[in-house]
């Protein structure tokens, strides 16, 4: 929901679907939704919609988080590199 919501232009609302699926997997009981790829594509694509947003502290956070989780993820260091 949150890559159509972005694919038509609604950054608010791909946000929140985005932030509804780390929450997920957040609270995942046996920890391991936290640490798939579910959960770093949806927090890259919600620290993209953020900085789309102008919330730019809020973009670095959350990428600087998923990379303390995901060091060798290109595709968090490209994004914090652009952001």
């Amino acid at each position: 929901m949150g890559l159509i919501s972005d694919k038509q232009a609604q950054p608010a609302q791909a946000s929140t679907y985005y932030r509804q699926a780390m929450d997920t997997c957040e609270q995942d009981p046996e920890g391991i939704l936290i640490k798939s790829g579910t959960y770093k594509k949806a927090g890259t694509n919600y620290a993209v919609t953020l900085e789309k947003l102008n919330k730019r502290e809020e973009s670095i956070q959350t990428l600087t988080q998923i990379k303390g989780a995901f060091c060798n993820e290109v595709r968090v260091h490209n994004n914090l590199g652009i952001i």
